[in-house]
C-alpha cells in the first residue's frame, strides 16, 4: 500500500469513527429529549407536533410528522388548491 492510499484509508476510518460518534450522540440526545415528557414541539412558521395527545407518544408523533412532511404538498400547490374540495382536488373541482 502506498503512502497516499494509507492516508486515504486512515482519513476514511477517521470519518467513519466521527460519524459513528455523532450518531451515538444524536441517539442519546433523542432518548434524553423523549425522557423529558414532551407535550408539544413548536416548529417554524407556527406549526408544531402535538406529542401529548398522540396515541403512540412522542416518538410515534415524531415519526408520523416526518412521514407527513415527506408526503406534504409544496406551499404553492396548497395555495392553488385552497379553494378546492379536498375530496376532489385531483379533478380540480371547486368546493
Amino acid at each position: 500500500m502506498s503512502l497516499a492510499q494509507a492516508c486515504r484509508t486512515c482519513a476514511a476510518a477517521q470519518a467513519r469513527a466521527k460519524q459513528e460518534t455523532a450518531d451515538r450522540d444524536d441517539a442519546e440526545l433523542l432518548r434524553w429529549l423523549l425522557d423529558q415528557g414532551l407535550d408539544f414541539i413548536g416548529l417554524h412558521g407556527g406549526n408544531g407536533i402535538d406529542c401529548a395527545n398522540h396515541f403512540g407518544g412522542a416518538r410515534a408523533a415524531l415519526i408520523e410528522a416526518r412521514q407527513d412532511a415527506h408526503t406534504a404538498l409544496p406551499p404553492s400547490a396548497v395555495a392553488i388548491g385552497a379553494d378546492l374540495d379536498a375530496n376532489s382536488i385531483e379533478q380540480g373541482e371547486p368546493a
